[in-house]
């Protein structure tokens, strides 16, 4: 087959198609190892558009957190921008995962987010599109915004035609859907984030509407649940936080983007009572702190660069009243909940490397194996118990998240020291987990795992080191059988997250009550409560029944049109029996299925209408629809 060249860029394959661009990628015939971004413009009344595009982007040239433009240029009457291409998930992807983003990588990945925009807008540049599947995360953990595609300058004409207020529905700000002359466009970029924090931390959007006008009602009517309704390790704060962003008014969200950053900071800074506090994350986002003054990071025009910064002391785990901790040695890291805390220091100076080490095979690399047969593998991340738990049960559970593609084996270390000097080894273990059969003494443990040398590969690297206490001897101990159905729904016992839980046998302190919080998202309900006093040496059987919430119709994308005397025109747009849905020409998303949609508008001619029927298949190529419009009267 021969190659298919658009200019000098030979085409690998197609991306993808958006509302205005067809997105191929592709490689440069004189350098065939970088590959790049084409966008083909699918409409000639857009080029002059993204002309102005280039040049707006060209003032965010530099900047890491950017997706860059390459080259403007002309190939047998169709117009292409080629871009950097990033290798790399997409926010949507993390959060579609079975590993999604935990607090403090949202936390970061949010604030990286912020300072981005943040430079942005201080060159006039909006982006007027942030969501998830705009944000992505490159193979060497840079957070990047991409697809400025829709980006506006400050002063654009654009701004203020109708027809303009582009964007995706689900992100849209209530006063993005009428597109006056008047929108505070930088607060819209604004709300967007905010309703990305909140699917970061809920899984699920603030609104619903089965179609365009329905999500605009509700937008403008409804109040939205606080995330932490949704999950119990949102703290007040955030909270407070996430609904200031999303605010209907614009006026009651924050000023700019600078101003959200910085209260980001204040916001990380306070958990729910039950958590474990996180120095590490809420040091990275607060103002004056090293990595925080080097925000937005960049090799700006100004040439800065922004330097490494200096690693932050690791949280110490909480001392339980009435014992005390071990001394530990001058420069020795105290144990911490989360492996990612080290990697959120480097997250905010343009590095979330450490994601991908959790989600990517690090043997593959470009497309093929590393060099060598032998192969170091990067360290899991320790999930339970958690820094400065307090075990009930002397038969510990430990659990972590594996290595990406390494299911085992994996060493586990068990030592009453933090030098592991006389460590108590435990391996091979297959999975992601082991329940001790032999009881610990009371007292402080730590522990750490990594994955055990095989054949075509070396150990892996140590975990942080984990820390908890061993409270109570074995037999001191009450169990409750949880069971959560539908699947796939989680457990807090006692503030303590479980994370998924199916079927689930848990020890509890006995003769005092104990909370325990079963979440689902993806149910009508979305949280259950149940409190129980356990007594030692008794079972209790506790299940939590969701109610499955209804299937959501798919959504579609269409392009819709209006032609008034066989030329282009501005339209109301609704579906027939419907209230309007919004104006042509733009961008909508319908259900799928068979829809009459009706363009109509009054003109100083008279008033014309037009009708166009059209089936709606989810996944399928999105349509453009061009309805023919008569004039009735």
């Amino acid at each position: 087959m021969n190659d298919q060249f658009i200019g000098e860029y030979r085409v690998l394959r197609k991306l993808g198609a958006g509302g205005m661009a067809s997105v191929y990628l592709a490689t440069h015939r004189d350098v065939p190892n970088l590959r790049t971004v084409l966008k083909e413009l699918s409409d000639r009344r857009l080029v002059d558009r993204f002309r102005r595009e280039a040049d707006k982007l060209a003032l965010l040239d530099g900047h890491r957190g950017i997706c860059q433009i390459k080259h403007f240029f002309e190939d047998r009457g169709q117009f292409y921008i080629v871009m950097e291409y990033i290798e790399g998930p997409t926010l949507e992807d993390l959060i579609c995962s079975d590993q999604p983003p935990t607090l403090a990588e949202t936390l970061v990945i949010v604030h990286a987010v912020l300072s981005t925009l943040e430079f942005a807008h201080a060159q006039g540049v909006i982006h007027r599109d942030i969501k998830p599947t705009n944000i992505m995360v490159d193979r060497m953990g840079q957070v990047k915004v991409i697809d400025f595609g829709i980006a506006k300058g400050a002063a654009d004409p654009d701004l203020t035609q109708v027809g303009t207020s582009l964007g995706s529905p689900r992100y849209m700000a209530p006063e993005q859907f009428g597109a006056k002359a008047d929108v505070d466009w930088a607060r819209c970029d604004i709300y967007a984030v905010g309703i990305t924090l909140y699917y970061l931390l809920t899984h699920e959007f603030p609104f619903h509407g089965s179609d365009l006008f329905q999500m605009c009602e509700a937008k403008r009517t409804l109040d939205p649940a606080p995330p932490s309704s949704l999950n119990a390790d949102v703290s007040p704060a955030l909270d407070a936080f996430v609904l200031k962003a999303i605010a209907r008014e614009p006026a009651d969200r924050f000023a700019s983007v600078a101003q959200m950053r910085l209260a980001l900071a204040d916001a990380a800074g306070q958990r729910p009572d039950h958590a474990v506090p996180r120095p590490d994350v809420t040091e990275i986002l607060r103002p004056g702190s090293p990595a925080a003054r080097e925000v937005p990071d960049a090799d700006g025009p100004n040439g800065r660069r922004t330097p490494a910064p200096t690693p932050l002391a690791a949280p110490a785990a909480p001392t339980p009243p009435g014992r005390t901790t071990p001394a530990k040695p001058r420069g020795q890291r105290s144990p911490r909940t989360l492996a990612f805390a080290a990697v959120a220091v480097t997250v905010v100076v343009g590095a979330l490397w450490g994601i991908l080490s959790m989600r990517t095979d690090r043997r593959v690399a470009q497309g093929g194996e590393a060099a060598g047969d032998r192969s170091a593998l990067p360290a899991p991340a320790l999930l339970a118990p958690s820094a400065g738990a307090v075990a009930n049960d002397a038969r510990v559970c430990f659990r972590w998240r594996p290595v990406a593609g390494v299911a085992g084996p994996y060493t586990l270390e068990l030592a009453s020291d933090t030098d592991f000097a006389a460590a108590r080894a435990l391996s091979p273990v297959a999975g992601d987990s082991l329940r001790l059969t032999e009881p610990l003494s009371p007292g402080n443990w730590y522990w750490r795992v990594r994955a055990a040398a095989t054949a075509s590969t070396e150990a892996g690297a140590w975990s942080t080191t984990g820390a908890f206490e061993v409270a109570s001897a074995a037999g001191e101990v009450a169990y409750v059988n949880v069971v959560i159905r539908p699947t796939g729904g989680r457990l807090q016992v006692g503030g303590a997250m479980m994370g998924v839980v199916d079927r689930e046998r848990v020890p509890l302190p006995p003769d005092r009550p104990c909370t325990l919080v079963a979440t689902h998202a993806k149910s009508v309900e979305k949280k259950l409560v149940r409190v129980i006093t356990p007594r030692v040496g008794s079972e209790n059987d506790i299940r939590f029944e969701f109610t499955p919430e209804a299937a959501k119709p798919s959504l579609v994308t269409v392009r819709i049109g209006a032609i008034r005397d066989g030329a282009p025109t501005n339209a109301a747009i609704r579906l027939a029996g419907g209230a309007s849905i919004g104006e042509a020409p733009g961008t909508f998303e319908l259900p799928a299925g068979r829809h009459e949609i009706v363009a109509s508008g009054t003109y100083a001619d008279g008033v014309w209408e037009g009708r166009q029927a059209v089936t709606l298949t989810a996944g399928a190529t999105p349509p453009l629809v061009r309805i023919e419009m008569k004039r009735l009267r």
